[in-house]
């Protein structure tokens, strides 16, 4: 009995030759592939085939069959030497795959007789070996019909089967044998005729019944040796059956993972309708927020166009300030040189006061001038008055001014407060401008007075002057004019004191302006950085508005991928379990045919049985017999060929299962993935 090797999965099937052999090894030694090389060629009329398997770390098996059976290195060498061979089809399995429960290991242990140790580097070195004889061979005119090697049919060669095979083997052999028995019973129908007188036809007989006899045991032995290897092939399918019933559990497994994920997957989406639904409100409450924020923004750009135009109305006042304090400084200087002049003016006095003990005798002529020039003092007293009046006045105004600095002040916390109170500032500038304005006009009123009195310290100057002039004609009314001179000392004392006063009403009056420029200039500082303030914060809400604008088109394409991938998944989830059910029904079919097929065994046996014990009685019937043979040769091979077919349909059900579970696992993970990104987002 020849070895079964399971076939796995056919990965490539290739023709002959050293590069094909060699191409083949170091796939397998790269890939470190699970599986076997088998070579098929037909030499002498006879297929010849070769097995050489690996096991990841090297060959573990090996096995020839040509009319004799090779294990170990020679069938190692004879199966490379069959490869080297145009015309020797090649095939390369692998047991690899995630349905298999077969290993090249496995299959070694159970076939002791053909297991092999041996590395690839000793596969290559005999590879080697084998080639050069194959060389030598050629080169020296071995042909392949010589060595009794004929090419086999490409495409016989591929569809034909290990099982097909054997069947051919045993017809040919059984053939064989019968020439065998036919030559021998011509034989021994010349020895009976010659040595115990029997007739021909008792001969032929007897002749028939031992053929008969022999065939039958020959049929016994055939049929028994294929129940055996149906009844091995029953366990595999049996093995078979169970590795899919299990699978079927786990892809049961898998469905009711699957459900329950799609239910995670209703629960997230209904989450995130909850969030989507959040962010249409958020999103209003946004676009709310936003209007009130334009409306703010309008009423800031409307409240820096007043600041603006406020600032240059500031700066006019500065300006004009900035005038007012060069023409206090002036004045500050003229006032100076008049206190000089009045100090050489009082030294000159006291000259004169010196010359009016001499002038006594001319005084008298001039108390007419003196009585005129006393109601002239009388008058400038009166305008001195009116002059303090005006003082009083421009204190008041200064007064003013400091409530005014306060309410600046007051409202520069404002402004700090809250931006909605510039319209009130507005006011009160406007109303600083009115009393700047007003105190422009007492300034240009005091230097207006002060350039009056001047006129008269210059009349009174050119008086005097007179006066020393007709100094010789007063000398008589000197002491009356010393008490006046005296008194008008005291009067220019009077109004030096009064100037200085003035002036240090002045110098503070400059300070208050200089302390509100500065006040002001602080206020055009904190104006600018809040404006500032209020455009980067405006830039701000513009690049967050339009990150949210973006985000939510990202949200709304990215919630219809979901949805789509969503519809599309369940509807693979329902394809899916449709092809369950129907595996599960193909499954129930094959174990109906599967009984159907034992119990049609058992009735062969028994039939088999009755026809051995109907053979005597059957001698007449043997054309008949020979007929009910070949159909039942044609009835098995029929029902080999319905077991090769269900083979392949396991196998491709078994594909198929294997091609779904990796679908469902990429799916899975797909699934994880947008799990992740939902939980993410």
């Amino acid at each position: 009995m020849s070895m079964r090797v399971p076939q796995g999965r056919t990965l490539k099937t290739v023709f002959g030759g050293y590069d094909s052999i060699k191409s083949l090894i170091d796939e397998v030694r790269e890939k470190a592939m699970d599986g076997f090389i088998k070579t098929s060629v037909v030499n002498d009329d006879r297929i010849c085939e070769g097995v050489i398997m690996f096991d990841k770390g090297g060959v573990c098996l090996s096995y020839h069959s040509c009319g004799s059976e090779l294990s170990g290195i020679d069938a190692v060498e004879r199966t490379l030497y069959d490869a080297l061979h145009e015309d020797c089809i090649i095939e390369i399995h692998t047991y690899s795959y995630s349905s298999s429960s077969l290993s090249a290991k496995y299959i070694a242990n159970k076939n002791p007789k053909y297991a092999i140790v041996m590395d690839f580097e000793g596969l290559e070195e005999t590879l080697e070996r084998v080639k050069a004889r194959f060389e030598e061979e050629q080169a020296v005119g071995i042909s392949g019909m010589e060595k009794g090697i004929t090419p086999m049919p490409k495409p016989v060669a591929e569809e034909r089967t290990p099982m097909v095979y054997d069947r051919d083997e045993e017809i040919r052999r059984l053939r064989e044998e019968l020439e065998r028995i036919k030559m021998g019973s011509v034989a021994l129908i010349r020895h009976l005729t010659a040595s115990k007188e029997l007739s021909e036809e008792d001969i032929l007989a007897l002749a028939q019944k031992k053929v008969e006899e022999i065939k039958i045991e020959e049929e016994k032995a055939a049929l028994k040796r294929k129940e055996e290897e149906l009844k091995e092939y029953e366990e595999e399918l049996r093995h078979k059956e169970e590795e899919l019933r299990r699978r079927e559990m786990e892809i049961e497994a898998m469905d009711r993972e699957l459900r329950a994920t799609a239910d995670a997957l209703k629960a997230e989406r209904e989450e995130l309708n909850k969030i989507w639904r959040r962010l249409e409100e958020e999103t209003k409450k946004i676009e709310d927020g936003w209007k009130k924020l334009r409306a703010q923004m309008d009423e800031y750009v409307e409240k820096e166009k007043d600041l603006a135009k406020k600032r240059k109305e500031i700066e006019i006042k500065v300006e004009k300030l900035e005038e007012m304090r060069e023409e206090l400084r002036r004045r500050e200087e003229d006032i100076r040189a008049e206190r000089k002049r009045l100090d050489s003016e009082q030294k000159r006095l006291e000259k004169r006061r010196e010359e009016l003990d001499r002038v006594i005798e001319g005084i008298e002529k001039e108390r007419e001038k003196l009585r005129a020039e006393r109601d002239e003092i009388s008058r400038m007293k009166k305008d001195i008055e009116d002059e303090k009046k005006r003082i009083a006045d421009e204190k008041k105004e200064l007064e003013g001014l400091k409530v005014l600095e306060k309410k600046l002040r007051e409202e520069e916390e404002r402004l700090k407060e809250e931006r909605g109170l510039l319209e009130e500032e507005k006011k009160a500038l406007e109303s600083e401008k009115n009393k700047l304005r007003a105190e422009r006009e007492a300034i240009k009123a005091e230097r207006k007075r002060l350039r009056d009195l001047a006129k008269r310290l210059e009349a009174e100057r050119k008086s005097l002057e007179e006066e020393r002039e007709n100094v010789e004609s007063a000398r008589k009314d000197v002491e009356a004019e010393k008490k006046k001179v005296d008194k008008e000392r005291k009067r220019v004392e009077s109004l030096s004191k009064k100037l200085a006063e003035e002036r240090a009403y002045i110098e503070e009056k400059s300070k208050e302006v200089e302390t509100r420029e500065k006040n002001v200039a602080r206020l055009e500082e904190e104006l600018k950085a809040r404006l500032a303030e209020v455009e980067e914060r405006w830039a701000e809400v513009e690049e967050a508005r339009k990150r949210i604008e973006e985000r939510e088109s990202e949200f709304e394409e990215h919630m219809k991928e979901r949805e789509e991938e969503i519809k599309r998944r369940e509807k693979e989830l329902e394809s899916m379990r449709e092809a369950l059910e129907r595996k599960e029904a193909e499954i129930k079919g094959k174990e109906k045919g599967l009984a159907e097929r034992e119990k049609e065994l058992k009735r062969e046996i028994a039939e088999i049985i009755k026809e051995r014990d109907e053979i005597e009685a059957l001698r007449t019937r043997l054309e008949e017999m020979e007929e009910k043979l070949v159909a039942k040769e044609a009835e098995i091979a029929e029902r080999e060929e319905e077991i090769k077919r269900r083979e392949d349909v396991l196998r491709a059900r078994e594909e198929d299962v294997e091609r779904k579970i990796k679908e469902f696992e990429s799916k899975r993970k797909e699934w994880e993935k947008i799990k992740k990104e939902l939980e993410k987002i």
